[in-house]
């Protein structure tokens, strides 16, 4: 849930580059990092805030992301696979 709210605050996303965050978000909509990589994370934290223009593009793509998860396109898909239309 929190990935989502993240995504609605039209703010960059710096993420550990992981499988279920990769199911969500896009190289366009966030910063992967190496996980438990502390230099590269403080590295693409400063570069996001030293290129503001890049950080607006990464905000703005997930902003638009997250238009495809809201509750109603959630309950649309659950009724469309149990009236068996998968």
């Amino acid at each position: 849930m929190k990935l989502f709210e993240y995504m609605a605050s039209g703010t960059p996303i710096i993420a550990s580059d992981v499988p279920s965050l990769r199911e969500v978000l896009s190289v366009e909509s966030a910063v992967w990092v190496c996980p438990d990589d502390s230099e590269e994370l403080a590295s693409m934290i400063s570069r996001i805030f030293t290129d503001g223009e890049s950080g607006t593009k990464y905000a703005q793509s997930a902003l638009e992301e997250v238009s495809n998860y809201t509750w109603e396109k959630r309950a649309r898909e659950v009724l469309r696979r149990i009236n068996g239309r998968a």
